[in-house]
C-alpha cells in the first residue's frame, strides 16, 4: 500500500514540477550549455530531455552529447546491488533512439566503467551530470575525473544526494562524498526539492546537487 501511495506521489509531483528532474532541467536552461556529458544513460530518455531543452537555444548541429555507461552488455544484478544503480538499456537501444529524436546532434555513446573510461575522454564540457555507480569509490572517482573534464565556469550536478537510511541500506554513497568536498573550493548547493520512493528496505530520499568551482 505504502509503495502505490510513493508511486502517485512523485507522480503528481513531477506534474507540479517539484521533483529533482524539474531542477536539472532548469539549471540547463539557466547555464545554457552547448555540450553535456553523462554518466549513467539508462534508458536515454533523460539526455533525449536534456537535448530538447538544449535545442530550444541552440541548433541540433551544434551540440554535444556524451553518454558513459556500462549498458546492458557488461551490466548485472550484482553490480546493479553494489553500485545502488539501473538495468540499463542497450548502448544500440540508445543509439537509435537519440538519432531517430535528434539526427543531427554530435554525439557519442561509451560503453564501459566510468572510472576508466573518462580517462580516455579528450574533450571538455560546459555540464556534467554523474548519476552512474552510487557507491561512494564510484563517485568519487568520477567526480575526480570529470572535474578535469569540465570548461570553465561549467557545472557539475550529482543526483542521489540521499537520505542516511538509504546510505545504510542501499549503498548511496553520493551524501558521504559530497559532505566531505572542500566548501572553500567549491559551491555546492543541494536542491531543495527532494524526491521520495518507497523500497522494501525503507524510504529513499534523494536530492541532486550542484558544484561549481569557487571563482
Amino acid at each position: 500500500m505504502l509503495k502505490i501511495f510513493f508511486k502517485y506521489f512523485h507522480y503528481f509531483r513531477v506534474k507540479l514540477g517539484l521533483n529533482r528532474k524539474k531542477k536539472l532541467y532548469n539549471l540547463i536552461k539557466r547555464h545554457k550549455p552547448e555540450s553535456i556529458l553523462e554518466i549513467g544513460v539508462d534508458e536515454g530518455k533523460n539526455a533525449i530531455n536534456m537535448i530538447s531543452i538544449m535545442n530550444k537555444y541552440i541548433p541540433q548541429s551544434k551540440i554535444h552529447y556524451t553518454g558513459v555507461d556500462l549498458f546492458l552488455n557488461m551490466m548485472n544484478a550484482e553490480i546493479a546491488r553494489r553500485e545502488a544503480s539501473q538495468i540499463p538499456k542497450s548502448k544500440n537501444d540508445v543509439s537509435i533512439s537519440l538519432k531517430k529524436n535528434y539526427p543531427e546532434i554530435d554525439f557519442e555513446l561509451i560503453e564501459g566503467d566510468s572510472n576508466i573510461k573518462l580517462n580516455n575522454i579528450d574533450r571538455k564540457f560546459d555540464f556534467i551530470l554523474i548519476d552512474g555507480g552510487h557507491s561512494f569509490n564510484t563517485v568519487s572517482k568520477d567526480f575526480e575525473l570529470c572535474e578535469k573534464l569540465l570548461n570553465k565556469n561549467g557545472v557539475i550536478v550529482l543526483d542521489d544526494y540521499t537520505n542516511r537510511n538509504s546510505e545504510l541500506k542501499a549503498g548511496y554513497g553520493v551524501r558521504s562524498f559530497v559532505d566531505k568536498l572542500d566548501r572553500k573550493k567549491y559551491k555546492i548547493k543541494i536542491n531543495k526539492f527532494p524526491d521520495f520512493f518507497y523500497h522494501e528496505w525503507g524510504m529513499l530520499v534523494t536530492r541532486i546537487v550542484i558544484v561549481k568551482l569557487q571563482s
